[in-house]
């Protein structure tokens, strides 16, 4: 079949275009993680900070690790170039903590040029903790690999609960970057809702816990 001629011959077409690239906002970035339910003096707060070149209308949000909106820090706040800082205590808009996890914040800014959106994780919670699936069969095997928050004065146990059965408790394995591990046989039985709990002392003799909700199934 032949081809209409465009009049090009088959040479390149050279287009020249202007792009704009925004930089209105930038280094946005959490100062540590923290856990700040247990309501002790070790890491209570974290500071989400970030810097804008010109002034430029703001939204700050927070969200939990399944992308749900938890709180709205502020909207549309119109603020000048300079850096910005807001530092959370863990605690939702109705005064109570967060649930202990993973949480993103977001800064949307609009400038004169456009609009950018920056984003940036913090784990607030006592264990930075990522088991190796969220749903497990019987005879297979759950790993968890985490890490502490607060520093410890304990190593960490923990505990695989399955449906059916008693609780299976083991001291965490030290890896060589210093986060833990722990790993576990799925015994046969029932299906339905288990569970991994990590629990160890801080420094300060208080104990840090923190659950995984885990699906077995035959």
């Amino acid at each position: 079949m032949e081809r209409p001629d465009d009049g090009r011959g088959g040479n390149r077409t050279v287009v020249n275009r202007t792009i704009t690239v925004d930089r209105t906002a930038g280094f946005f970035r959490w100062s540590q993680s923290f856990f700040p339910q247990d309501g002790d003096p070790l890491i209570p707060t974290s500071k989400v900070t970030f810097r804008l070149t010109r002034t430029a209308a703001t939204t700050l949000r927070l969200y939990d690790a399944d992308g749900v909106l938890v709180r709205t820090v502020w909207t549309g706040r119109r603020l000048a170039a300079g850096s910005r800082s807001w530092t959370w205590n863990g605690m939702l808009a109705d005064g109570t903590y967060a649930p202990q996890g993973r949480y993103d914040a977001r800064l949307t800014a609009t400038s004169a040029i456009g609009t950018q959106e920056l984003s940036g994780s913090v784990w607030a919670a006592a264990f930075a903790a990522t088991p190796s699936a969220a749903t497990v069969r019987a005879g297979g095997r759950l790993t968890i690999r985490f890490a502490t928050i607060e520093p410890l004065s304990t190593r960490p146990a923990v505990s695989w609960t399955q449906p059916g059965r008693a609780a299976v408790t083991v001291k965490a394995t030290r890896l060589a970057d210093g986060t833990f591990s722990a790993t576990f046989k799925v015994a046969p039985g029932k299906a339905g809702a288990g569970g991994v709990r990590v629990s160890a002392k801080d420094s300060g003799g208080q104990v840090n816990a923190l659950v995984l909700p885990i699906r077995v199934t035959r």
